[in-house]
């Protein structure tokens, strides 16, 4: 859009360092089209790189930026991030997982900015043995 702006943008690697206020910062130079992170002091070997996301983590951009996809926060299109339903966790993992498919319900949660989803195969993973033995639809 904008040649000295940077909209949205994915940076491999970026997501493993953690958000500390006031460490390094990630600059745009619209010359060359490239982001740099850039510290203020020197790090020593063996200490932890960490970003100064402003006010957001990178958790918070892929939800409310859309990610990869561009979408406008809580607009048609936005991305959002998809989450595999845990269906490994217990011993009815295979039970579960059968249910699911059954009820039709999807194995994946979204989460999104703005809009609430259904989350019940989530909640059913959930559950502990004894209470899904117990459950019924």
């Amino acid at each position: 859009m904008f040649p000295d702006k940077l909209d949205t943008a994915i940076f491999p690697g970026i997501d493993l360092c953690r958000h500390q206020e006031g460490a390094a910062r990630l600059v745009f130079d619209p010359g060359s089209r490239v982001v740099r992170v850039v510290a203020d002091r020197a790090l020593a070997a063996g200490d932890e790189v960490r970003v100064d996301f402003r006010s957001q983590d990178l958790t918070d951009r892929l939800v409310t930026v859309g990610g990869a996809a561009g979408g406008a926060a809580g607009g048609p299109g936005g991305a959002g991030l998809f989450l595999p339903v845990p269906l490994d966790a217990d011993i009815n993992g295979g039970s579960k997982a059968r249910l699911l498919e059954e009820l039709r319900w999807p194995a994946e949660v979204r989460l999104t900015h703005d809009s609430v989803q259904d989350i019940r195969a989530l909640r059913l993973a959930a559950m502990p043995p004894e209470e899904f033995s117990a459950w019924s639809v």
